[in-house]
């Protein structure tokens, strides 16, 4: 996978392309990213996801935003989802800017050669968020890409959103992160950036993922953010909890309902697949 995060690029395969600031990567995302990439095969094109950085509402509002996912954590779970290209392209004030016909124009279809373009019904974009799906289809007949929109995914009848999963986080609901996302809670490394949405300090039960091994641990938040890992005593091999039930790392695979995602999709965060990272996934 490609990943671009600078403002003067241009892809030169033809793209079908989904956007959004995809922190999380909850159902709804993912639901787009199997639409992304049905449409992609159907077609013979690349895909790419847009999202940015800074956070746009960090940019807007000049108030931090911390990330269910930074950028490295991201890029793993698109990089396993079989992503061609993930841009984050720079978010300023001068960028909020755009009129929805400039950025779907010169962004979308020019720098990102779109073809197809996958995006929810309630999709915004341009200043004031302004531009809608009709618009989107409007210039995509104009321009020549062809446009799907997906209804929202929705968990107890309410939307999925990033924001609520920053809630789950917040409340230690773990479980219902699960609910909303198929997957673990989980961070890279045993240092989390400034950027990073922790948990409240405390001691959690934990699968870690190191120099190839996965084993349970209890692991502690101190209240400088600083991680310390202790390793369960039990000496059993560790299990993954996925939606509310326990299986083996090699038994893998969830369908969230009305996505149609299997184990392609769904096995794209295995975090025990890497090689000299460190991943802890919160039970």
């Amino acid at each position: 996978m490609q990943f671009i995060t600078y403002k003067n690029f241009k892809i030169r395969a033809e793209t079908a392309v989904t956007l959004g600031k995809f922190d999380g990567i909850h159902l709804g995302h993912m639901c787009l990213l199997h639409e992304l990439k049905s449409i992609a095969k159907a077609r013979n094109l690349a895909t790419a996801v847009l999202s940015f950085s800074p956070h746009p509402a960090a940019v807007l509002t000049d108030t931090a935003v911390p990330l269910v996912f930074t950028a490295t954590e991201k890029l793993h779970l698109l990089n396993e989802a079989g992503i061609d290209y993930y841009i984050e392209y720079p978010f300023s004030r001068k960028f909020a800017q755009k009129t929805p016909e400039d950025f779907i124009e010169n962004i979308v279809f020019t720098q990102l050669n779109c073809r197809a373009l996958v995006v929810g019904d309630h999709f915004g974009y341009g200043k004031n968020g302004a531009g809608n799906v009709m618009l989107a289809q409007k210039l995509g007949a104009q321009l020549g890409f062809l446009m799907h929109a997906l209804p929202d995914v929705t968990h107890n009848g309410t939307k999925i959103s990033s924001g609520d999963l920053r809630h789950l986080i917040a409340e230690k609901d773990f479980a219902g992160f699960r609910s909303q996302t198929g997957r673990n809670f989980f961070m890279m490394g045993k240092t989390a950036c400034d950027a990073k949405l922790l948990p409240p300090p405390g001691t959690y039960n934990t699968i870690i993922h190191a120099d190839g091994a996965t084993f349970a641990a209890a692991t502690h938040i101190n209240h400088d953010r600083k991680i310390n890992i202790k390793p369960h005593e039990s000496g059993q091999p560790a299990h993954f909890v996925i939606a509310g039930s326990t299986r083996n790392p090699q038994d893998l695979s969830i369908t969230p309902g009305g996505c149609g995602l299997g184990p392609a999709m769904t096995d794209m965060w295995v975090a025990h697949s890497l090689v000299g990272k460190t991943i802890i996934e919160f039970l």
